[in-house]
């Protein structure tokens, strides 16, 4: 299976770009990496801490291809990890995504992303968002990974966008992804997800519009039942300003598992709120409402929920500062964890602060609050860091960073940790063109 989908890919970029290969830019910004980082709490647990000294270096880079109409881009960065007190488990890791996408026209687009991780770090795996406008390209585990065992997953999507209006957009998409973990006993969660989708929007005057967007998921599970879903929402919406409107959503679901009727079950999720979207790099919806699950066998749930967003980017001459948030009803499946029917809320804020052209400061900050509601299981994960950023030539960056995690659950062992590191990073000012 792996072998087919990266040769699909391979096929992929070779016919979408073909047709402008000899007028497309190819850059290429190599990055070599070195850090030292001191934990102490290697294994993320709440009693018998260890602490460790962990040297790693890493050598990859950015290789793009850039037309008029289509591009590819490619983020790559292998390396090797040694531990100064857990010697056997010095491994080697690889983060990687790919961005391939053609415009057929104007309003029509087509892309495919893929994010692929192989890693033991459990900090790592982080959820992939774009720059520019917010949005998440890839999730990350946002369930709880214990110890340092190695894993590797990969997300990958194939989408196709078409406008037919000024306001007015249909889409297509095939996501895949999997998960593998080295630890295959029954806590492992190892899966493979299969899911299309596709959605609309449409305005049928300048005050009314609808939005309808449905997604089937078949899940395959090692260690436990496979299930099918399907899941949507219908969207009823009324603008007020150009930028600001009134919605009214009717969500459903309904999981069906393969080995038995017991944890079948339906949602019923009406909601009402607004969206205030003002440009690319800022919007606000926030959206408040009421879920129903009907479970076969009893056991029914039901309770108030908020769903909202909100994205907003500050640039400045001398700092830039950004902040992202969300939360809604999801399945949580497909991480270290299988946890199931979740409300989420989260919040994530980031600034930076140029002492100098060359010196930089720098602040974070992390939140994520999980009510997994079959599982009477109530999770809190925080993180906080600081750092410092120096410039010292065009092609060497020094950084300094400090995080604080803490994780404290009701039906889990908490634990907190303190990460110091120290990162060398050579690359040049400019990509190689050829």
């Amino acid at each position: 299976m792996k072998s087919k989908t990266i040769g699909l890919v391979i096929l992929l970029s070779i016919f979408l770009i073909s047709a402008s290969a000899f007028a497309a830019q190819f850059n290429f910004t190599p990055r070599v990496s070195g850090r030292e980082t001191y934990t102490d709490n290697v294994f993320l647990t709440d009693k018998d801490k260890e602490d460790d000294y962990i040297t790693e270096a890493s050598a990859g880079g950015t290789f793009s291809i850039l037309g008029q109409t289509n591009g590819m881009i490619l983020d790559f960065d292998p390396g090797y990890r040694w531990y100064a007190q857990s010697t056997k488990k010095d491994t080697w890791f690889l983060p990687a995504t790919l961005d391939l996408y053609t415009n057929f026209s104007r309003t029509t687009r087509f892309e495919i992303f893929d994010r692929f991780l192989r890693d033991d770090d459990p900090e790592s795996d982080r959820a992939v968002v774009s720059e520019e406008t917010g949005q998440e390209r890839a999730p990350g585990d946002t369930t709880v990974s214990r110890g340092r065992n190695i894993y590797y997953t990969n997300y990958g999507t194939a989408r196709l966008d078409h406008q037919f209006g000024s306001d007015d957009s249909v889409y297509g998409q095939f996501l895949y992804s999997l998960r593998r973990e080295s630890n295959s006993g029954p806590d492992a969660n190892d899966n493979d997800r299969y899911a299309p989708s596709a959605g609309l929007t449409y305005w049928f005057g300048p005050k009314w519009g609808t939005t309808v967007d449905a997604v089937y998921t078949r899940a395959l599970f090692d260690n436990d039942s496979d299930y099918n879903d399907i899941a949507g929402f219908f969207q009823l919406m009324h603008r007020l300003t150009r930028h600001f409107q009134l919605f009214g959503r009717f969500g459903y679901a309904n999981r069906d598992n393969d080995d038995n009727d017991v944890n079948d079950y339906q949602v019923y999720a009406p909601s009402a709120g607004f969206i205030y979207d003002v440009a690319i790099d800022s919007r606000v919806t926030l959206g408040g409402g009421y879920y129903y699950q009907d479970v076969d066998g009893g056991g029914n749930e039901q309770g108030p929920f908020v769903n909202g967003e909100v994205y907003k980017l500050w640039n400045y001459q001398r700092w830039n500062a950004k902040l992202l948030g969300n939360s809604g009803l999801d399945r949580n499946d497909f991480g270290s964890e299988q946890l199931g029917f979740e409300w989420f809320a989260g919040i994530s804020g980031e600034t930076r602060y140029n002492f100098t052209r060359n010196f930089y400061g720098n602040i974070l900050g992390r939140y994520r609050y999980s009510d997994f509601i079959n599982e009477n299981r109530k999770d809190n994960s925080y993180t906080a860091g600081a750092g410092l950023g120096w410039q010292t030539t065009s092609w060497m960056l020094l950084n300094l960073e400090y995080n604080f995690n803490k994780y404290n659950s009701t039906a889990d062992e908490d634990y907190q940790e303190n990460r110091v590191w120290f990162q060398v990073t050579l690359s040049p000012d400019k990509p190689w063109r050829f």
